[in-house]
């Protein structure tokens, strides 16, 4: 009789452990998703933060891309399909249509005039893009970035003339994300296999910062020689679509020179003043001292000789080619900018010398290739000054450099990295210069 109650026993235990662990299974996975999506939703929050931070403190488009990305380069993954974000920029507009008893009425000028909307980066493949593009472009998003821009009151209507004086022709840039993550054990019970988290946050743009900002200026270790070369009529084209190496030479097919001009391209303008969006410059040969002198240079950020990892050659220039890019990295280990011959300056800015290269381009022929598939705008140097400084090497060697004399936004559209200089080249389509960190476009 006891044997049977024993038994009956555990098989109640068996009957009740039988129930209870699908809900306990299904409860512990529903707090392993939260946590990840609150972490991600976190992560995208601060990215989102600081790359309109950096709008507003005078950065352009680009740059707030590059530094949403670069803030979660190191947790999150940066693949272009993953992400989408639009750049936003605008003005606030106040009137008083009932006099001084009335209160402000607050829009972006006629129409929404003042209210610009770019689609910065990806490709639109985020689960949610159709809904969040439709968003963005819509009416209660302008509403939702003017609620955030009218937090803590709106001024009033005391004089008309001059209404709401602290948000009358406010300018402002927000940016708004979106970023696609995997259910970590791949339920879709609940959630989405993937699904998106998103994003927004807006800045006013203040005279106190809107001028004179240096910090954040990265760039990709690509210097382009900006003063002896002009943008590409057909004869000159002719020499980059006319030269077929075998596995040297990417895309196999390079866009006609019809289709370059159908995007923008006009033939003979200067890449150092006077270029405009769509223009395709041919840079003939690698390197400082290649004739005719219109080349391009790879770039070393880092010369410290106890640096790891920073001496390394075609590993370093792979790293900085890789995409967000490491050129105000700092952390775990020091790999970003430090001028050559002024070793504390590590704000990469107009006039600074920057350390040439001893990698040549075919150690970043995979990375050139991604570039130039997912379209991607870079921020590089542009320069017509290089020399060598004694002892600002590492271990006091001798130190080949270019001198920043301006910076642009460009697309990499071909090369062909074969061995000898003189027979390597990049196509490059300009989009535009870039003053982003407070610099202007003169010499030095």
């Amino acid at each position: 009789m006891q044997t049977k109650t024993r038994w009956q026993q555990k098989g109640q235990s068996l009957v009740e452990v039988a129930i209870f662990l699908p809900v306990a299974l299904i409860i512990i996975a529903g707090l392993v998703e939260l946590s990840l999506y609150l972490v991600t939703q976190n992560k995208v929050n601060t990215a989102t933060r600081e790359a309109a931070r950096f709008g507003a403190n005078g950065g352009e488009n680009a740059g707030m891309v590059s530094v949403a990305l670069n803030t979660v380069t190191q947790t999150l993954k940066l693949e272009i399909d993953q992400w989408d974000l639009w750049s936003v920029r605008g003005r606030v507009r106040a009137r008083c249509l009932n006099g001084t008893n009335g209160s402000p009425t607050l829009d972006f000028g006629p129409n929404d005039q003042n209210f610009t909307v770019e689609h910065s980066y990806g490709i639109s493949q985020t689960v949610a893009f159709t809904e969040t593009n439709s968003y963005v472009f819509s009416p209660q998003f302008r509403q939702d970035v003017m609620n955030k821009l009218v937090q803590g009151g709106t001024g009033t209507c005391q004089n008309p003339s001059n209404p709401a004086p602290d948000i009358n022709n406010l300018e402002f840039v927000a940016m708004y994300s979106a970023h696609d993550i995997e259910s970590i054990l791949g339920l879709d019970v609940f959630l989405e296999r993937v699904f998106t988290v998103r994003a927004l946050h807006v800045f006013r743009v203040t005279s106190v910062v809107s001028n004179n900002q240096t910090a954040g200026c990265d760039a990709f270790p690509l210097a382009l020689r900006d003063d002896v070369i002009r943008s590409v009529d057909p004869a000159t084209y002719a020499i980059a679509t006319g030269w077929h190496p075998v596995n040297q030479r990417y895309p196999a097919v390079l866009p006609t020179y019809a289709q370059l001009v159908q995007q923008g391209h006009v033939a003979n303008n200067p890449l150092q003043a006077g270029a405009t969006e769509g223009d395709v410059f041919l840079f003939l040969g690698e390197g400082l001292n290649v004739s005719p002198a219109v080349n391009y240079a790879w770039l070393q950020w880092n010369t410290d000789s106890t640096c790891t990892g920073c001496n390394q050659g075609h590993t370093r220039l792979r790293a900085s080619m890789t995409w967000p890019g490491n050129s105000t990295v700092r952390t775990p280990v020091d790999l970003g900018f430090h001028e050559v011959g002024n070793w504390p300056d590590t704000e990469l800015s107009i006039g600074d010398r920057v350390a040439y290269s001893n990698a040549n381009g075919s150690a970043v022929s995979d990375e050139a290739a991604g570039h130039i598939d997912r379209r991607r705008t870079l921020r590089v140097i542009m320069w017509r000054e290089h020399g060598v400084l004694q002892g600002g090497g590492p271990g006091n060697s001798d130190q080949p450099f270019v001198r920043v004399a301006q910076f642009a936004n460009v697309r990499l559209l071909g090369y062909q990295f074969v061995s000898g200089e003189t027979n390597r080249w990049l196509l490059v389509q300009f989009v535009s210069y870039d003053t982003s960190c407070g610099q202007t476009t003169s010499t030095p």
